[in-house]
């Protein structure tokens, strides 16, 4: 009875791992054996919830920092990521009229342009070593930490505007259509 009664505050104090080894055929055998199996059940049942919890964890920190539509970071990860730079060029992209396209094509065409928006812009931002932000429903941002002058950047804004002059196809509606942008850029 000392063990069960030693082992069974140790429990109380969250240590599951503790065993009775209680190896008598009598009543007390078989209390320590029951007691014994119920540990391993809460000891499996905590490792469970524990693991669970890690993932619930990592899917909201998930949610907080990346959109959920493009898998692009977001609003809040730029947040972040701006306070760790110096200096760098940050670009907001509007498309113009996004809300015309999902009110006469629907929201699911409006989803596969932003997932096309999206393709483009890490095209462009894998060849120029930027990042990509989804901000807003048809906001987009680039963060170049790697710009040398105010001059030279003006060229960069100038390709980005000329990667969306190009007709965009929409699959979903086997039709190709042109976006027009707005570019806004502040370098800090």
């Amino acid at each position: 009875i000392t063990i069960l009664s030693k082992n069974a505050n140790l429990v109380k104090e969250g240590n599951f791992e503790v065993r009775n080894n209680i190896n008598t055929s009598d009543e007390l055998g078989l209390l320590g054996s029951h007691f014994d199996k119920m540990l391993d059940y809460i000891e499996k049942n905590t490792k469970e919830l524990e693991l669970k919890v890690e993932e619930r964890t990592a899917e909201i920190k998930y949610k907080l920092y990346y959109d959920e539509l493009t898998g692009l970071k977001n609003r809040e990860s730029l947040k972040q990521d701006l306070k760790k730079e110096e200096f760098f060029a940050l670009s907001l992209i509007d498309i113009e009229g996004f809300d015309d396209i999902n009110e006469l094509y629907g929201f699911d065409v409006g989803n596969e342009i932003l997932i096309k928006v999206r393709e483009i812009l890490i095209d462009f931002s894998s060849i120029n070593n930027q990042s990509i932000y989804r901000l807003n429903s048809d906001i987009f941002a680039i963060v170049d930490k790697n710009i040398t002058s105010f001059i030279s950047y003006e060229k960069v804004l100038k390709n980005i505007l000329d990667i969306f002059k190009k007709e965009i196809h929409i699959d979903s509606l086997n039709i190709d259509i042109h976006l027009y942008i707005t570019i806004g850029t502040s370098i800090s």
